[in-house]
């Protein structure tokens, strides 16, 4: 019998078996949404607070492909948060204002039914800030590589230099 240690370990390729070893099958299993780095590190630029934040992570828990845009009730998003209906609301109405989301009115013939979500505004704020930092990275890349360091930190190789005078003196 061949044990786990002699087999080469494979990269995983798909991004849905990365994230299966990062957080397991069975958070993986239960639903994953994808959502640039840049909302999360550029939140405080977009003037989004770590509620707003989460408020548009739980309405994009609804959008499962492009042509298809969120939709999902005020009530399910307050309860995910833990805040309430009011509260995401006037938030929304907020981000609304500020030109990152809009909400579309969905009617049946008896009733309104919950509002559909576009995050155009959002996603042209983005932008910007993404092409910035991809800019920012291709220019430390050169510099690495102008000065000859590693790609990744913690692979310099230090040596002690012992000094030559006590301390003190």
């Amino acid at each position: 019998m061949m044990s786990n240690q002699s087999q080469p370990q494979q990269t995983p390729t798909k991004p849905t078996q990365v994230l299966r070893l990062k957080w397991g099958d069975a958070a993986i299993d239960a639903g994953w949404i994808g959502i640039p780095n840049m909302l999360i590190h550029h939140a405080a630029d977009l003037k989004l607070d770590s509620l707003d934040v989460h408020i548009v992570l739980v309405i994009c828990t609804h959008w499962w492909s492009p042509e298809n845009k969120p939709f999902v009730s005020n009530g399910a998003v307050a309860d995910a948060v833990g805040v309430d209906g009011n509260t995401v609301r006037r938030r929304i109405q907020q981000m609304e204002r500020r030109g990152l989301m809009c909400r579309v009115p969905r009617y049946s013939r008896t009733y309104k039914n919950s509002n559909q979500f576009l995050f155009d505004g959002l996603i042209a704020a983005l932008q910007p800030l993404a092409l910035k930092a991809i800019h920012d990275r291709k220019i430390e890349q050169k510099v690495r590589t102008l000065r000859g360091r590693p790609k990744r930190p913690g692979r310099y190789k230090l040596k002690v230099v012992e000094d030559s005078e006590p301390p003190g003196d």
